[in-house]
């Protein structure tokens, strides 16, 4: 099944960690939200939410967006996610009104193959 999925992401502390070409970035204690997508040949939703949850849990395992750093770190750990199946890219409509709902969010992340401001929501709590 293709279509968009959001990561729900707790941090607990704040950390600055090197997120690949946008450098070090500075996160906040609290909850975050990533909205991602699988589309293409091979790829299915069960299968991406699947190797994000083995990064996060094991620690290991390449690095290939954004969201792999985070993942891949002692200070977020993924607490939940969700599916949005469709046939067609509609990964910016829910960054749209994650955005609207948001505290914050980090500038460019995870929206390097699109115009989106960011899929990186923070929930301050």
């Amino acid at each position: 099944m293709q279509g968009s999925y959001v990561l729900i992401l707790k941090c607990s502390s704040n950390v600055c960690l090197p997120i690949g070409s946008l450098g070090k970035r500075c996160f906040s204690k609290g909850i975050y939200v990533y909205v991602g997508s699988a589309f293409g040949q091979n790829q299915s939703i069960e299968s991406r939410v699947s190797r994000h949850a083995e990064l996060s849990f094991s620690g290991k395992g390449s690095i290939h967006w954004h969201i792999d750093y985070l993942l891949s770190s002692d200070e977020f750990e993924l607490i939940g996610y969700n599916e949005f199946p469709s046939d067609s890219r509609n990964e910016c409509d829910v960054a749209d009104e994650l955005m609207k709902k948001s505290d914050s969010f980090l500038s460019g992340f995870g929206c390097s193959d699109c115009g989106c401001k960011s899929h990186l929501f923070f929930f301050d709590c």
